[in-house]
């Protein structure tokens, strides 16, 4: 209400309607008896006018028939751009702290103003909502406004113009545009690279939480770069060891309860049984052989327990005499150093750990040197 008043207000002067000013003292005595009758269709505004006065002061200035309610009037353009900013602020410095996402160090986001001409006698600039740079380059300019519901902001020929320029003065195409009540996009831009993001929930209606992770999408994707991480190319390449875990997205093995560290321990059995038995893929162990197979779980156990430990999902895989990596292990004179039990072992399970925070993303990952089979 505030931010539709302040433009209409300023679109009057521009016209050359001013109003005179009056004592606060005086607008208690104003009432709908000091408009003509003719006019009494401004009933309402006299109202909200008062309204948006008593907000401002913090005591009523209508004592009539009906009883004013305080309430405070803001600008919601500018409240929701501080919004952004701090979460755009917070979720960035989460990320910097997760190890699949990597070029987001040395990142900062700021708000200032860019001076367009080298005259310094011409004082014109521009300030853009949200600034990520590295250094002193720009990396990406997003724009953020509370557009109406299932309004695309790029129809608004003034925003679309305008964040543009942000990126044609400042030389980057990597454009945003944070707008919680329109529909996620993305748009390339025709005849050079770059593009301009719509950064919205995915859901229908809105949340503050899907609006963070809209938000956080768009750093991850568009400013910062997936990590090459060992667990997944192996989710790309290998069954996860577990007869009820089917899954090729990281994410998808949060929650399986087979695969928390707390009860991973409790399934070393049921991997081993899986690689031998289920699936049947050794290229060592008959399946027949279940004895020998559980003569590897007490020792399989407390590898577990150990590597396990301070993690809350450990995902195993398993590495066949066949693989080439098995090979690259058995003759991996440094490992074979380190761990001297890993010796005569010609297959392995190797294990990714990983710790996830309250938004369910990475905060920490390892992958300790694997468990050598001795069929």
């Amino acid at each position: 209400i505030f931010s539709r008043l302040e433009r209409a207000i300023k679109r009057l002067e521009q016209r050359g309607i001013t109003g005179e000013s009056i004592r606060l003292t005086d607008v208690p005595d104003i009432t709908i008896a000091d408009i003509s009758r003719q006019r009494h269709y401004y009933a309402q505004a006299l109202e909200i006018s008062k309204s948006i006065l008593s907000s401002s002061i913090g005591q009523p200035l209508d004592q009539g028939r009906e009883e004013l309610l305080m309430e405070y009037i803001l600008g919601m353009e500018s409240l929701f751009e501080e919004y952004c900013a701090f979460i755009l602020k917070e979720e960035l410095n989460k990320l910097k702290q997760n190890p699949t996402i990597r070029g987001l160090n040395g990142l900062t986001i700021e708000k200032k103003s860019y001076q367009l001409f080298k005259d310094d006698d011409v004082t014109y600039s521009s300030q853009p909502d949200h600034v990520i740079k590295s250094g002193e380059r720009p990396v990406a300019i997003l724009d953020s406004k509370y557009y109406a519901k299932d309004t695309n902001p790029l129809k608004g020929s003034w925003s679309r113009s305008r964040l543009l320029s942000y990126g044609f003065h400042l030389e980057t195409d990597n454009l945003g545009m944070i707008a919680p009540l329109a529909e996620p996009d993305s748009y390339r831009f025709a005849g050079r690279s770059g593009e301009l993001a719509i950064i919205s929930p995915e859901e229908d209606d809105f949340s503050t939480d899907g609006l963070r992770q809209a938000v956080r999408n768009y750093l991850r994707d568009h400013v910062g770069e997936q990590e090459e991480m060992d667990v997944l190319r192996d989710l790309q390449n290998r069954p996860v060891c577990h007869p009820e875990v089917e899954a090729s997205v990281l994410k998808d093995m949060f929650d399986k309860p087979q695969l928390q560290a707390d009860h991973i321990v409790d399934e070393s059995r049921a991997i081993l049984k899986y690689i031998v038995k289920d699936a049947r893929l050794s290229d060592e162990m008959n399946p027949r052989h279940i004895k020998r197979m559980l003569g590897e779980n007490r020792s399989f156990q407390s590898y577990l327990r150990r590597k396990a430990k301070g993690h809350d999902i450990v995902i195993p895989f398993f590495i066949p005499a066949s693989d080439e990596e098995a090979q690259q292990l058995v003759n991996d004179d440094d490992l074979l150093n380190e761990r001297p039990e890993l010796e005569g072992a010609t297959e392995f399970i190797k294990l990714h750990c990983l710790t996830v925070d309250e938004d369910n993303c990475i905060s920490n990952y390892k992958s300790p040197s694997p468990f050598g089979l001795k069929w």
